[in-house]
């Protein structure tokens, strides 16, 4: 009876790691879980930062230890694009910046 017990814990305890290790590997919606605000109310309040604007990237990531929503909001009379970066938590604006030159990626933001 002791073994079997023992075999059991065992694998839960594995299938938890496994679990935790999944949910940390990029695209897991461990992130997601933290976020109050969803993408469209978040980019609702990023456009509205940024009249006239489209936006043309999203993802969600931590910066500085905060939960956010990072925008690149494009508009056709400017050559760079604006990040406008929303509290995922809260819903409220963070930063909003003229940032790459509209079409290329920065470099990633800090963990």
């Amino acid at each position: 009876m002791t073994k079997i017990l023992f075999s059991v814990l065992f694998a839960a305890a594995g299938l938890c790691g496994a679990t935790a290790a999944l949910a940390a590997l990029p695209g897991g919606d461990a992130p997601r879980a933290g976020a109050k605000i969803s993408e469209v109310d978040a980019s609702g309040t990023a456009l509205g930062k940024i009249p006239g604007g489209t936006v043309q990237d999203a993802e969600l990531e931590r910066n500085h230890g905060k939960l956010i929503w990072s925008f690149e909001i494009a508009k056709p009379s400017a050559a760079r694009v604006t990040q406008v970066n929303i509290d995922a938590v809260t819903g409220s604006i963070v930063t909003a910046q003229a940032g790459s030159h509209a079409g290329k990626k920065e470099a990633a933001p800090d963990q």
